[in-house]
């Protein structure tokens, strides 16, 4: 039975032009309400409650989509530091 009055999620519909990278099992995704210069997002492609969830193939590209990020927004940006927030939705 489908729930409802679940609300939807916010990345299964993705505009391409925020799409910094991707590849089977992750995406890089510019932030639609940024509060820093390059807020970027590492998402999973399939539906999970928590990164421990995540089988070990997909917590595996969600590191390495980690790394790409921050190499991407090191050349964006230049930033001194990196802010490491790690949250689920």
């Amino acid at each position: 039975m489908t729930d409802h009055t679940a609300k939807p999620c916010p990345f299964c519909q993705r505009d391409p032009a925020r799409v910094l990278g991707e590849d089977d099992l992750s995406v890089i995704y510019q932030d639609g309400f940024p509060v820093s210069p390059g807020h970027t997002v590492i998402i999973p492609k399939r539906h999970v409650a928590t990164l421990f969830e995540a089988s070990e193939a997909e917590q595996l590209a969600l590191l390495k989509a980690l790394n790409c990020a921050k190499a991407l927004l090191d050349e964006a940006h230049h930033p001194g530091r990196l802010q490491h927030r790690y949250q689920s939705i």
